[in-house]
């Protein structure tokens, strides 16, 4: 049990202050918070001022005593609150939810069991941290929550200075609308996140970006296993927009989230990177599908400096780069899959007035242009320049538009029912190198989206050495000394994903 500390002034004889001190107590003087750092324990049902395992309080009454490095472990419930939001972490604590109740014992969680619930009621967020504090939500649910200013996070606002770590949370249904960012969750501390679920959130108003997540001007983020889903970006057309996640003026790294079925009325319908050229974007190994955007359907970068390794982009709707459009950007692509996407001004990729360098990449049966080369106003020429590329199955396989130029060596070109109508075309400068080749590309699933060559592929020993030591599943490149065309190398056995079925946590 917490001691507690009672806020009586003794100037009597021990007596008396004794009496005095008892007296404040049944009057219900507020206790100051405990002492050392340890654990505090809240319910929805909690009354006094115990916070103990036995003796459970009110979530407001455990933040109310909490000292930093305390744990709250909070019951199966919903808590609710009043002012600007249902919590308010000032404080380096842990909020802990899916604690089991157990009066005594060892302290036992299971968030999936026993579901903690932060709801904001549709009147405020349900998490605001504020301060040069180390905050930790875990296995919480967050949801309901509003924001009406132009702060956003309607979900989850991290304030400048913070530094938040959010793991195996769920932050669903929440708006912010006026100005409209991060409905689901707004950074402008540092934060990691690993394992939650960012889903059904909305922005609308006059700049509605980054409706799952938005980070504005953060010096660190790190997103790991995240499945961001189903957000809703209502933006103005001069907006930013970003569906799933808008990453604005930050030092961002992504590795191995899914983000998919995404919606913005402007652009990004996935992801939108924004005037991030000072800064260092890394996408790793993430799968990014079945959003939809004005632009950019599956992700957009403006103004940027994004290396992206081992991602696959299928399945995404937007003009001007149906999977990715790139523009006036420094950009890195390394053993990535662009496929199946649909949209005019390159079905797959659209460059404008960027340097893009691409190794090992497969694009494939993307509507309209596989690559789409252009300016975006003098003097903003693009440069590309592609090595070990699987270009198959388009209307055009890359269009290149004129001052701007591409280099391409060791190509697989696709033929019959994956030839391309034409493979490249444009007054622009295109130099194709040495190694073309027209034939079957061999992909194992490709309907199920399953891009990895079979050992009948064309792409199998075709390759030049990139100094790219593995492939898209991280496995050894070359497999045997002679390097292979696309984001796959052949290896003995063929890994099978199913692209379309998101990761189970």
């Amino acid at each position: 049990m917490k001691r507690l500390l009672v806020n009586c002034t003794i100037s009597l004889t021990l007596g008396l202050g004794l009496a005095l001190a008892l007296l404040c107590l049944l009057n219900g003087a507020p206790p100051v918070a405990h002492a050392d750092p340890g654990d505090l324990f809240a319910s929805p049902g909690g009354a006094g001022t115990a916070c103990s395992q036995a003796q459970p309080c009110p979530l407001q009454t455990a933040l109310g005593q909490s000292i930093s490095g305390d744990t709250i472990y909070l019951a199966a419930g919903t808590y609710t609150g009043s002012g600007g939001a249902v919590v308010t972490v000032t404080k380096s604590i842990t909020l802990a939810g899916g604690w089991d109740s157990a009066a005594a014992g060892p302290i036992m969680r299971d968030p999936d069991t026993y579901v903690s619930k932060l709801d904001g009621q549709g009147q405020r967020r349900a998490v605001y941290v504020n301060g040069s504090i180390s905050a930790v939500l875990d296995g919480l649910h967050l949801f309901n929550g509003e924001a009406d200013n132009n702060q956003g996070g309607a979900g989850v606002y991290a304030a400048i200075g913070s530094n938040l770590v959010l793991n195996g949370c769920h932050v669903y249904s929440n708006t912010a609308h006026i100005y409209g960012v991060g409905g689901g969750v707004a950074i402008r501390g540092s934060v990691t996140m690993t394992e939650n679920r960012i889903y059904g959130n909305i922005v609308t108003g006059t700049h509605a970006n980054g409706a799952g997540i938005a980070l504005g001007i953060v010096n660190s983020a790190v997103l790991s296993g995240n499945q961001i889903y189903d957000n809703i970006s209502y933006a103005p057309a001069s907006s930013l927009g970003g569906g799933g996640l808008l990453i604005y003026r930050s030092n961002a790294t992504l590795v191995n989230n899914d983000i998919y079925h995404n919606t913005t009325s402007a652009s990004g319908g996935g992801v939108h990177i924004n005037e991030t050229s000072t800064n260092k974007v890394i996408l790793e190994n993430n799968r990014i599908y079945g959003n939809t955007a004005k632009y950019g359907g599956g992700l957009i970068a403006g103004d940027c400096t994004v290396t992206m390794t081992g991602n696959l982009v299928y399945d995404n709707v937007g003009g001007l780069g149906g999977g990715l459009r790139l523009l006036i950007s420094n950009v890195t692509l390394v053993n990535n899959v662009v496929v199946d996407n649909q949209g005019g001004g390159g079905g797959g990729i659209h460059i404008g007035g960027s340097d893009v360098r691409m190794l090992h990449t497969t694009i494939a049966h993307n509507d309209d242009i596989g690559v789409y080369v252009t300016d975006f106003g003098a003097p903003n020429y693009s440069t590309l320049a592609m090595t070990n590329t699987i270009l198959v199955s388009h209307t055009m396989g890359i269009l290149v538009n004129p001052s701007n130029a591409a280099s391409l060596e060791a190509t697989l070109w696709g033929n019959d029912a994956w030839a391309n109508s034409a493979d490249w075309g444009g007054t622009g400068t295109i130099v194709t190198d040495t190694i073309n080749i027209w034939d079957d590309p061999a992909f194992f699933a490709p309907g199920f989206f399953d891009y990895h060559i079979l050992p009948t592929s064309a792409a199998v020993d075709a390759g030049v050495n990139a100094g790219v030591a593995i492939d898209v599943d991280g496995q050894t490149r070359p497999r045997d000394g002679i390097y292979d065309i696309g984001a796959d190398e052949l290896n003995d056995y063929t890994f099978v994903y199913l692209p379309l079925t998101a990761r189970d946590y």
